[in-house]
């Protein structure tokens, strides 16, 4: 594949990182999760050039989303930022 699809494809991924940021910042953890999980489905996620081309602020926004979303247990980091946070907000179901 042509290195430049990588780079046009990682701007898109990276475009997703940050509405999923935005989402989070105000507290729409539904789409936020939606977006999430989109972008770590098999089909996506096993593009690794393509993620190999996010900048750092990217890839801290990936983490950051992957540790939030763990679903060892019970999604407990998930439902501990949840609980602390003031409504309104839209819960991940």
């Amino acid at each position: 594949m042509n290195p430049i699809e990588h780079k046009e494809r990682a701007k898109v991924v990276t475009r997703y990182l940050e509405i999923a940021q935005h989402l989070k910042n105000i507290q729409s953890y539904n789409s936020m999760a939606a977006i999430y999980f989109g972008l770590t489905h098999a089909a996506v996620y096993r593009l690794g050039h393509t993620f190999n081309e996010l900048n750092t602020n990217s890839r801290k926004t990936l983490t950051s989303l992957t540790n939030l979303l763990d679903p060892l247990n019970g999604f407990g980091t998930y439902i501990q930022t949840f609980d602390s946070q003031k409504p309104p907000i839209i819960p991940f179901l």
